[in-house]
Protein backbone atom coordinates (compact mmCIF):
# COMPACT_ATOMS: atom_id res chain seq x y z
CA UNK A 1 0.00 0.00 0.00
CA UNK A 2 1.48 3.55 -0.95
CA UNK A 3 2.08 6.40 1.34
CA UNK A 4 -0.03 9.38 0.51
CA UNK A 5 2.61 11.48 1.19
CA UNK A 6 2.54 13.29 -2.50
CA UNK A 7 2.14 17.11 -3.55
CA UNK A 8 -1.63 16.42 -5.04
CA UNK A 9 -2.61 14.48 -1.77
CA UNK A 10 -1.13 16.79 0.39
CA UNK A 11 -3.02 19.68 -1.57
CA UNK A 12 -6.38 18.36 -1.13
CA UNK A 13 -5.80 18.52 2.64
CA UNK A 14 -4.86 22.24 2.47
CA UNK A 15 -8.38 22.65 0.13
CA UNK A 16 -10.56 20.62 3.37
CA UNK A 17 -9.26 22.62 5.92
CA UNK A 18 -11.53 26.26 6.58
CA UNK A 19 -10.63 28.86 8.72
CA UNK A 20 -11.78 28.25 12.34
CA UNK A 21 -14.92 30.81 13.25
CA UNK A 22 -13.89 31.56 16.70
CA UNK A 23 -16.24 34.26 18.90
CA UNK A 24 -13.05 35.73 21.23
CA UNK A 25 -16.43 36.72 23.29
CA UNK A 26 -16.93 33.00 23.80
CA UNK A 27 -13.79 31.85 24.43
CA UNK A 28 -11.87 31.62 27.69
CA UNK A 29 -10.12 34.82 28.78
CA UNK A 30 -6.47 34.76 29.65
CA UNK A 31 -7.52 35.12 33.66
CA UNK A 32 -9.51 31.86 33.59
CA UNK A 33 -6.91 30.40 31.68
CA UNK A 34 -4.53 31.69 33.79
CA UNK A 35 -6.86 29.96 36.54
CA UNK A 36 -5.83 26.30 35.06
CA UNK A 37 -1.89 26.52 35.05
CA UNK A 38 -1.62 22.84 33.68
CA UNK A 39 -4.08 23.91 31.30
CA UNK A 40 -2.37 27.29 30.41
CA UNK A 41 1.26 25.60 29.98
CA UNK A 42 0.25 23.28 27.75
CA UNK A 43 -1.50 25.80 25.39
CA UNK A 44 1.26 28.04 25.40
CA UNK A 45 3.89 25.60 24.56
CA UNK A 46 1.73 24.01 21.85
CA UNK A 47 1.29 27.11 20.52
CA UNK A 48 4.80 28.65 20.86
CA UNK A 49 6.30 24.89 19.40
CA UNK A 50 4.11 25.33 16.49
CA UNK A 51 4.70 29.20 15.71
CA UNK A 52 8.43 28.10 16.31
CA UNK A 53 8.34 25.51 13.89
CA UNK A 54 6.44 27.32 11.25
CA UNK A 55 9.24 30.85 11.28
CA UNK A 56 11.64 27.65 10.76
CA UNK A 57 10.56 26.34 7.63
CA UNK A 58 9.75 29.96 6.45
CA UNK A 59 12.75 31.21 7.05
CA UNK A 60 15.03 31.37 3.63
CA UNK A 61 16.48 29.04 3.82
CA UNK A 62 14.45 26.49 6.09
CA UNK A 63 16.13 26.46 9.37
CA UNK A 64 16.65 22.89 10.53
CA UNK A 65 14.91 22.21 13.68
CA UNK A 66 14.94 19.28 15.65
CA UNK A 67 11.58 17.79 14.68
CA UNK A 68 8.11 18.96 15.37
CA UNK A 69 6.50 15.70 14.76
CA UNK A 70 7.42 12.27 13.32
CA UNK A 71 5.56 13.29 9.96
CA UNK A 72 6.03 16.60 9.96
CA UNK A 73 9.68 18.24 10.58
CA UNK A 74 12.70 20.31 8.91
CA UNK A 75 14.75 17.40 8.06
CA UNK A 76 16.21 16.27 11.76
CA UNK A 77 15.58 14.29 14.90
CA UNK A 78 15.04 11.89 16.43
CA UNK A 79 12.00 9.37 15.67
CA UNK A 80 11.22 10.91 12.15
CA UNK A 81 9.39 9.05 9.35
CA UNK A 82 11.68 9.51 7.10
CA UNK A 83 9.43 8.02 4.30
CA UNK A 84 7.64 11.55 3.99
CA UNK A 85 9.09 14.82 2.90
CA UNK A 86 9.93 18.00 4.83
CA UNK A 87 6.96 20.06 5.14
CA UNK A 88 8.93 22.68 3.12
CA UNK A 89 8.31 20.44 0.46
CA UNK A 90 5.15 19.66 0.24
CA UNK A 91 3.41 22.57 1.30
CA UNK A 92 4.17 26.22 -0.41
CA UNK A 93 5.48 29.28 1.97
CA UNK A 94 2.18 30.73 0.85
CA UNK A 95 0.25 28.16 2.72
CA UNK A 96 2.57 28.02 5.72
CA UNK A 97 2.10 31.30 6.13
CA UNK A 98 -1.52 31.64 6.03
CA UNK A 99 -1.42 28.69 8.66
CA UNK A 100 0.71 30.78 10.84
CA UNK A 101 -1.23 33.94 10.55
CA UNK A 102 -4.18 31.61 11.91
CA UNK A 103 -2.23 29.69 14.23
CA UNK A 104 -0.95 33.44 15.44
CA UNK A 105 -4.77 34.80 15.32
CA UNK A 106 -6.34 32.08 17.61
CA UNK A 107 -3.90 32.01 20.40
CA UNK A 108 -5.20 32.73 23.15
CA UNK A 109 -2.73 34.97 24.35
CA UNK A 110 -2.24 36.69 21.16
CA UNK A 111 -2.45 40.14 21.40
CA UNK A 112 -3.46 41.24 17.80
CA UNK A 113 -6.70 42.09 17.10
Amino acid sequence: MKALTGVEECKTAWELLTRPIIDFALEPSLNEMNSEPSLSKRVLLRHTRLLDFLDASLSEPPRSQRRFSKRYHLGFGSGIDKSVPPITEIVTKIDLAKLQKIIHETTPHSTDS
